[in-house]
């Protein structure tokens, strides 16, 4: 529910009270093991990422994704958008080459699970962009 209204609000274009409700959140979830964990936190990797905040990105990111492989496994559709994510951070610090490998797993789980085109089209774009 939280994950949700944060995301709500970052549509709304209020990525400040999206911010403040996920933080104000993440330590009582983690407190209680939430199921609702990894999701949240790819959803404040994404806003990390969006404040240029690179290296929290990456933190948020990699927690979501090990959160997500124990709840969905390795090749869980809902790995894609953490991978994301993560490569977005590494291309923000600088580091393109290590980007590569999140996005090859994101397409590979993508393409599996016959995800639209159009979900497709950012990853393959990043990928594009860093090789």
């Amino acid at each position: 529910m939280v994950t949700t209204r944060a995301e709500l609000l970052l549509l709304a274009n209020r990525a400040a009270a999206a911010k403040a409700e996920l933080d104000g959140a993440l330590p009582m979830m983690e407190k209680t093991a939430s199921p609702a964990l990894p999701l949240a936190l790819g959803v404040r990797g994404r806003m990390a990422n969006g404040e240029r905040a690179w290296t929290d990105a990456v933190t948020y990111a990699e927690r979501s994704i090990a959160g997500m492989e124990k709840s969905v496994g390795v090749t869980g559709p809902d790995l894609v958008r953490p991978l994301y994510e993560l490569a977005v951070a590494k291309v923000g610090l600088k580091q393109p080459a290590a980007a590569v490998p999140p996005l090859e797993r994101a397409i590979a789980i993508a393409t599996a699970a016959q995800m639209p085109a159009k979900d497709l089209a950012p990853l393959r774009a990043l990928l594009d962009q860093v090789k």
